[in-house]
């Protein structure tokens, strides 16, 4: 009828639920939430299970204390242990000469085996000229990274060569000017790790932070031979790069011990003879070589690795170890 009021449709009246509305997230959840997932494009944790560094290719050199049969707490290593190279190449040489020897200890660092240097005159080298020694010459023009797991006892000492190739002396000047290193890696000033190359002064990345006594650490190098540059981490963490970092060469000098690596000093030699200098006075658990620039994410699956077995935290590097390139 024209008289009745027209009425529209409506809808029907939602029904009230005793369910509480989900709270709104705030600004500073969402960046939490935003920062865990940038994380975790880096992050892998603690490694797959089962992880092996064997399984990243190009494995060249691995020296592991836990894998040393033969010696007890406290006992010289001779020749009557076994040290394995579980890399492609190399053998260790045992010095005849007592005092030169390092010795075992079956719990250093994690409670994990290591070989403890004295700092006076105790070393080890490989056994074969040209074969780990030549990853690192700027001839063999390739990329390598470098993890060492140690202990130093005495960091105020800062001429200490944790591993190292090749240091001329007394040979004629051009000779010196141009060979005067090919690589090592130590501490060499104000208690820091430095990796030196060529030349001492030049060629020359220090980490930011000082260490201390007893202390266990990652000590890293990588290198990007095309780009002439090294990166230097410290548990993980990347602590110092140089763009212009160049490798010695000591091709020219027909003397054995040039191209061979030595552990725990450096080899000098000059007209008088071979000297063993800059000895390391503390504890090598572990070493890795490979013979390429580790990619980020391969990077940080070792770190974690070697953290998780020795017990030394490796978070400091998580937001910066994807920026090394």
């Amino acid at each position: 009828m024209l008289g009745d009021k027209i009425t529209k449709n409506k809808k029907p009246a939602r029904q009230r639920s005793n369910r509480r509305p989900e709270p709104t997230a705030t600004r500073g959840v969402l960046r939490k939430r935003k920062a865990e997932l940038s994380l975790s494009t880096v992050d892998v944790g603690e490694g797959p299970a089962g992880f092996d560094p064997l399984d990243i290719a190009g494995c060249y050199f691995w020296f592991r204390a836990d894998q040393i049969s033969g010696p007890s707490d406290g006992d010289n290593i001779t020749s009557s242990h076994t040290i394995p190279n579980e890399g492609n190449t190399g053998s260790f040489a045992h010095s005849s000469t007592s005092s030169e020897q390092p010795t075992y200890t079956a719990s250093a660092i994690n409670g994990k085996p290591a070989i403890t240097f004295d700092g006076t005159s105790e070393f080890l080298r490989m056994s074969s000229d040209y074969q780990a020694g030549g990853l690192f010459d700027e001839d063999f023009g390739s990329d390598f990274t470098v993890m060492i797991v140690c202990r130093p006892h005495d960091v105020s000492d800062n001429s200490q060569r944790i591993f190292g190739l090749y240091n001329s002396t007394n040979f004629q000047t051009t000779i010196q000017s141009n060979e005067n290193n090919v690589f090592w890696m130590g501490i060499k000033s104000a208690s820091k790790f430095s990796i030196c190359g060529k030349a001492t002064n030049d060629d020359d990345v220090t980490a930011a932070n000082a260490i201390s006594d007893n202390e266990a650490h990652i000590f890293t190098a990588v290198y990007d031979q095309s780009e002439t540059k090294m990166f230097l981490f410290q548990d993980g963490h990347l602590s110092a790069s140089d763009s212009s970092f160049e490798l010695g060469n000591a091709s020219s000098i027909v003397v054995t011990p040039k191209h061979i690596l030595h552990i725990g000093c450096v080899p000098s030699v000059g007209r008088g003879g071979t000297t063993y200098a800059d000895k390391y006075d503390g504890d090598i658990a572990e070493i890795l070589i490979y013979d390429r620039k580790m990619s980020e994410r391969n990077l940080t699956k070792l770190h974690h690795y070697l953290g998780k077995k020795y017990g030394i935290s490796t978070r400091l590097g998580r937001k910066t170890i994807s920026r090394f390139g």
